[in-house]
């Protein structure tokens, strides 16, 4: 609801309003998240193991700081989240996950602080900016990435050489 406010409020100001009521919502959100980081006193809530559930948090927090343009959670809002702050660091340091970025043309800080991508692929008219390339982060989870990892590359390498080129 936060990426897309103007599906959901017909005016401007309606538009305007609801973000203003979001966003502390979602900061409250992602302080719950810090909250059982802390509890839990690791880098890994679910087992402590890698998941595909951090890499979708991780992508759900850079689309907050991209999207809407002009109206984000910005990174100066997530100071206040160490924990999930290391959590998406150790994310974006990850060999797997600066590949599969680098394969949809994205560069630069992945998590926090993120710039618009400069060449990413462009989604066709109509489709949502908030689609994960799940099948190419398959090879960030640490066991399954041995499971996937060549069928993965190869999809990695035959994608990025069929990547059309941004149109300027």
């Amino acid at each position: 609801m936060v990426l897309y406010t103007e599906r959901y409020a017909a005016a401007a100001a309606s538009v305007a309003a609801l973000r203003a009521h979001l966003h502390p919502r979602v900061l409250a959100h992602l302080s719950l998240l810090e909250a059982e980081l802390a509890r839990h006193g690791g880098l890994w809530l679910l087992g402590g193991e890698l998941s595909v559930c951090y890499l979708y948090l991780a992508v759900c927090v850079r689309w907050l700081q991209l999207y809407p343009r002009g109206d984000t959670v910005g990174a100066h809002h997530l100071k206040v989240f160490p924990r999930l702050l290391t959590l998406l660091q150790a994310l974006s340091q990850r060999e797997a996950v600066r590949r599969a970025f680098a394969a949809e043309g994205i560069d630069g800080a992945l998590f926090v602080s993120p710039e618009y991508p400069r060449n990413a692929v462009v989604s066709p008219p109509g489709t949502s900016i908030t689609r994960l390339p799940v099948h190419l982060l398959m090879p960030c989870l640490a066991n399954q990435g041995r499971q996937y990892g060549h069928e993965t590359e190869k999809h990695l390498r035959s994608r990025a050489q069929a990547r059309p080129p941004n149109p300027a």
